[in-house]
């Protein structure tokens, strides 16, 4: 499995969707013991509210990503990316270069 993303209009981070997300996957991340490189990432670009799951976190929260009208997509840059919930010691998660 890829990578997907998820990315949310304004209306829908007016009606707190973008949340809702974060914590339907906090809790399957804890049900399901994800393994260490199941990890959820925010977009650090201030003008779009866009999540993407590494491949791990893809295969866990599938459900959870066609429900939001996720995509399959190519591993964003590093650099552009912050954890949102993932093990604090992930490791080698393959990004793309920048």
């Amino acid at each position: 499995m890829g990578w997907y993303k998820i990315t949310f209009q304004p209306q829908d981070v007016s009606g707190g969707r973008h949340s809702t997300l974060c914590r339907q996957y906090d809790s399957l991340f804890a049900v399901v013991n994800a393994p260490v490189d199941a990890v959820m990432y925010a977009d650090t670009d201030p003008t779009v509210v866009r999540y993407y799951f590494s491949p791990a976190a893809a295969a866990i929260a599938i459900g959870l990503i066609r429900h939001y009208g996720g995509m399959e997509c190519s591993a964003p840059d590093r650099s552009s990316v912050t954890m949102v919930a993932g093990h604090a010691d992930a490791a080698d998660i393959p990004f793309r270069n920048p």
